[in-house]
């Protein structure tokens, strides 16, 4: 007990412990679904290991009675025989015996009662006395009856049926009350103990509340037992044991061999799910082959062991637990809260996406603003319990658990940026761009069609994309050590943690003021702190040096940034990538882009010498931007004639090879899926949910699995939907460039889920989507505009949903209530995006001109119209994805995954990740109190070298040119067409 309690952060204060596995119980209504799922659960457990027969009529032929409320009182424990009688909280009762009764039987003390009265306990023994030798009586004596449930609470014990320390706590609770039954039973008669002192006994070593330990007593003394019922439980079963090693162990039958058979199985298992798995030590994956090879028995139990007790990745290790305390998370409250949360989150985000410079809320916001309310809620709403339809639900359903505050957490991710199709209706709406408005019609069905068409495509794919557990999601691992620590304050053991003791909550929070109070240097005071290009400042004006080492539009051979944001800008959060990404980011960043680009800008190719090497501005052939309207004739379509009179589209170095490279990456995931996981596709595809027995697998299969039919209609229904929007608006988009924009997304899935799940490197069909468009319809702007939102936006959300079906899976939140809160929230932020759109539209004036006083100048919407006619332009939205930004992510990511993991491991495995999260939770904080506190009103910033000069460089002002072309000339070639 003392064991599992510091198991779970308790140290040897087992009766803490004990307390927080009782509050681990569920809804009244819920009791019964919950005896039944347990029976089942025990059933699969001793037949799949073939540890005792249970005919299936046996199995199909137990009931369920209910307790009297008068018995429940004194004795609130499930019971039973051939039957299980079961408690049940009663209107009559007061609020503490309903307390008392549902603390009782929560899911870790009830695992052992429901297979004791049931299968292969009391149910099953009556059954087989019943079916055989009928014209005998049942052959009643305590060592019989109570010592055969008993041997089975006893051999499930031996071979880890309790798995998590809370249920270890609930077997071990019942195994202290047989006892210390034994005990106050035998020094009662013996004239050692009164019947106050049995009680305390009970109370103070077996942690019974008073009312129980009394009833509990009272019915021993009653007169039905006699003096050595109670030692029969534990003789009867020691007995059996007994019998069991004299039989069974030495020749008729041994069970070890099914164990064995069933290890070597679930090696196999493993061995094809890990033979290419690069987040694996190198020593698993030996020790993994060798005993698949060598059919080793002790080197197989030892694998397995190691791969199913616990995730086998140190990552998942260190960010998630391999348990499940079964807290409620479908009630009202997470509902309520995830609503309003997301109507907040989704409104303000659509409003600020109109305005340059955009400021995003992004989750881990939300995940901070919606702790304290759920607390706040929890303390001051009524905990009174009403009664709809037969269905029992409360407003404050007790304590605010993570599980509630998880699906609040994956109501927000699934919305929290503005649905992108919002950018294609900006270019369509707005009166400087199309100024075509299709109607409220037309927005809502292209946006629900386009967000919810990648949530149905993630639920057909998650067998593939997030069951397996060689996918680990990194991007998780902050989101879940942060919900650890709001929910779990206890310090942190110094001899696991290189002798610091902190609180993870109380780290984040010191972290967290740290981050937030140095952002405002490199934000406000000095802002040449963010790409510190010394070098450029003491040469401004050399070209070739700013080309070199600038960060803006430069190579940033020494890439140095004191800016958080730079750092996590274009690849996320370093810390959360594993050690190979960053190798690879840095050897790819090295060879395909700095060595590439200097060859080719300084040999004078694509006329480089005439251009920055690296900017995702586009020119014309005086070194002017290039302005897209000079080539659009009616209808904002392009017009041969006006181009070849105007210029040709001239790239940047880093720029044109950008949109290579985005091939190459989209190629390279098809091909590298093929190569290392077609077999592993497969193998996942004939076996759905029996993948390998990875721990949290194990942990979620009591819950019952979202049906794939709820994914297809929901994919069917979606997709109907576009198809209307396509045919019932004048889209300029036919029916099959739909189905080819939707096929497109399809078949892109499980390679960029898998890469994404592996690497937490994120790939985007923005690139590819619109040249295909541009060749498929030319002179077809807003088809181009409306294929490359479902091409893209399809496989963004299959991406995003994938790995929120991944967090819900780590932390075990039921999959239907992950499928219903996400499809619901999904839905009503599209109402509400566009509702804000058009709103904003309508009001302010000057809405999306570029010199709109207070900045609204729809950026987004702005490049999504420019980048319909020319096709070239589709990245000129990303953010800054300068060298500087890939460098120093992996040279940051590389010092903690793989410096401190190394020299400071037990500091890396309980501080990395929520490392982390306070790094992003202080940046998002400051950079939204700074942009409504300054860059909103208009507030200027202070004016000094730190502030001016640092930005007159020739890199900061895009001016890094060798070659300049004077007024009335052109360079690049004569003709075009």
């Amino acid at each position: 007990m003392i064991k599992a309690s510091q198991e779970l952060g308790f140290g040897d204060d087992w009766h803490t412990a004990l307390e927080k596995v009782k509050n681990i119980y569920v809804e009244p209504g819920q009791q019964t679904y919950m005896v039944h799922e347990l029976a089942k659960e025990a059933v699969e457990y001793v037949t799949k290991r073939d540890m005792v027969t249970i005919p299936s009529v046996a199995n199909e032929t137990w009931r369920t009675f209910m307790m009297s409320p008068e018995r429940q009182k004194v004795n609130p424990f499930f019971l039973g025989g051939d039957s299980i009688i079961v408690s049940y909280p009663t209107s009559t009762m007061s609020y503490e015996d309903k307390m008392m009764i549902m603390r009782g039987n929560g899911r870790p003390l009830s695992r052992s009662t429901v297979f004791h009265e049931l299968l292969p306990g009391h149910h099953l023994q009556f059954y087989y006395m019943d079916r055989y030798r009928t014209y005998r009586r049942p052959f009643k004596t305590p060592f019989w009856t109570e010592g055969w449930a008993f041997y089975w609470e006893m051999i499930l014990w031996d071979r880890g049926f309790p798995g998590t320390p809370e249920n270890k706590i609930g077997m071990l609770f019942w195994r202290m009350h047989r006892c210390l039954r034994i005990i106050f039973s035998l020094k009662f008669h013996l004239g050692q103990i009164t019947p106050e002192g049995c009680i305390n006994l009970l109370v103070e070593k077996g942690g019974h509340e008073r009312a129980t330990a009394e009833g509990e007593v009272r019915r021993s003394f009653n007169g039905d037992y006699p003096p050595l019922y109670q030692a029969g439980y534990m003789l009867g079963a020691l007995q059996f044991y007994s019998l069991r090693r004299e039989i069974v162990d030495t020749g008729i039958k041994k069970p070890e061999v099914t164990v064995n058979a069933q290890a070597f199985q679930d090696v196999r298992k493993l061995s094809k799910a890990h033979q290419t798995d690069p987040n694996l030590l190198d020593d698993q994956v030996d020790a993994l082959r060798e005993a698949n090879k060598t059919g080793d028995t002790e080197k197989i139990i030892e694998v397995e062991k190691q791969f199913v007790n616990d995730s086998p990745y140190e990552n998942v290790r260190a960010a998630v637990r391999p348990t499940d305390n079964e807290e409620i998370a479908n009630t009202l409250r997470a509902w309520i809260l995830g609503l309003i949360f997301v109507t907040v989150e989704s409104g303000i985000n659509m409003f600020l996406s109109m305005r340059s410079p955009a400021v995003t809320i992004q989750t881990v916001v939300i995940l901070l603003l919606v702790y304290p309310v759920g607390v706040f809620w929890a303390k001051v709403v009524p905990s009174r319990q009403f009664t709809t339809f037969g269905i029992p639900w409360s407003l404050n359903p007790g304590p605010f658990n993570i599980k509630e505050h998880t699906v609040v957490v994956l109501m927000a991710n699934v919305t929290y940026g503005y649905a992108y199709s919002t950018d294609a209706l900006l270019a369509l709406q707005a009166e400087p761009l199309y100024n075509i408005n299709m109607g409220w019609g037309f927005s809502l069905l292209f946006t629900i069609s386009s967000q919810v068409i990648g949530i149905g495509i993630a639920g057909l794919f998650r067998r593939f994309n997030v069951w397996p557990a060689a996918l680990i999601w990194p991007a998780n691992f902050s989101s879940t050590t942060l919900l650890y620590a709001l929910h779990d304050k206890s310090k942190t053991d110094p001899e696991k943690a290189n002798g610091w003791s902190i609180s993870r909550y109380r780290y984040y929070i010191y972290l967290t003021a740290g981050a937030f109070a140095w952002y405002w240097f490199p934000g406000v005071i000095w802002q040449g702190l963010s790409v510190f290009d010394f070098v450029c400042w003491i040469r401004p004006n050399n070209a070739t040096i700013n080309q070199l080492f600038g960060g803006f539009t430069g190579l940033s051979l020494i890439p140095i940034t004191f800016d958080w944001t730079y750092v996590i800008g274009y690849l996320g959060d370093p810390l959360l990538s594993p050690t190979f990404s960053h190798l690879n980011t840095l050897i790819g960043l090295g060879i395909f882009v700095i060595i590439t680009c200097i060859g080719i800008s300084y040999t004078g190719g694509i006329y480089s010498a005439y251009l920055p090497i690296n900017t995702s501005t586009t020119f014309d052939n005086t070194q002017a931007e290039y302005d897209v309207t000079k080539i659009l004739g009616p209808g904002h379509t392009f017009d041969v004639e006006k181009y070849k009179a105007y210029s040709p589209l001239f790239l940047a170095p880093c720029f044109a090879l950008n949109y290579g490279l985005s091939f190459a990456s989209l190629l390279a995931s098809i091909v590298h899926t093929v190569v290392f996981h077609s077999s592993e596709v497969w193998y996942r595809f004939r076996t759905a949910q029996k993948q390998e027995p990875d721990i949290h697998m194990r942990l979620m299969s009591k819950y019952r699995e979202a049906p794939d039919w709820w994914y297809l209609v929901l994919f069917i229904v979606s997709v109907g939907l576009g198809l209307a929007t396509v045919l019932g608006y004048p889209s300029q988009l036919p029916w099959w460039g739909y189905f080819v924009s939707i096929i497109l997304a399809v078949a892109f899935t499980i390679p960029c889920c898998m890469i994404l799940g592996i690497t937490n490197i994120m790939l985007s069909l923005n690139v590819i989507s619109p040249f295909l468009a541009g060749f498929m319809f030319p002179g077809h702007p807003i088809g181009v505009m409306i294929f490359k939102v479902y091409s893209t936006i399809v496989l963004g959300q299959a991406q995003t949903y994938s790995q929120d079906l991944k967090l819900s899976h780590y932390m075990k939140v039921p999959p239907r209530i992950t499928f219903w809160c996400q499809v619901v929230a999904t839905i009503w932020a599209c109402f509400v995006q566009i509702a804000v759109m058009n709103w904003t539209l309508g009001t302010i004036p000057g809405v999306c001109t570029a010199l709109q006083k207070n900045s609204f100048t729809c950026p987004n919407g702005r490049t999504f119209f420019s980048s319909s006619i020319v096709m070239l332009g589709a990245m000129s939205w990303l953010p800054p994805a300068t060298p500087l930004s890939f460098s120093s992510w992996a040279i940051v990511g590389l010092t903690f995954n793989w410096y401190l993991r190394r020299r400071y491991h037990g500091w890396w495995t309980n501080y990395n990740y929520i490392t982390a999260a306070a790094l992003d939770s202080g940046l998002i904080i400051c950079t939204i109190i700074v942009f409504l506190a300054i860059l909103l009103p208009g507030v200027t910033m202070p004016q000094w070298w730190g502030n001016v000069k640092v930005f007159e460089t020739m890199d900061a002002t895009l001016t890094a040119i060798r070659k300049t072309v004077a007024p009335g000339e052109t360079f690049g070639p004569k003709t075009w067409d």
